[in-house]
């Protein structure tokens, strides 16, 4: 099974520019921090709300 944090380097990998947001059942400090390191500052802690979800995304789409 490949973690979060391995995805998002793969994905940055492909395209530096990508906006990505991870979702993931249980946050772990230093996961946080690699995550942080590579640019990707949204990081939802299951469970979460739909609008919870809704605003990443917007922000992330939109720039705002």
């Amino acid at each position: 099974m490949m973690s979060g944090v391995t995805l998002a380097r793969a994905l940055r990998a492909i395209d530096p520019a990508l906006e990505i947001a991870v979702m993931s059942g249980m946050v772990q400090v230093e996961e946080a921090r690699e995550l942080a390191a590579l640019g990707i500052l949204d990081v939802l802690a299951k469970p979460f709300t739909h609008q919870t979800l809704f605003e990443i995304v917007h922000r992330r789409l939109t720039g705002a």
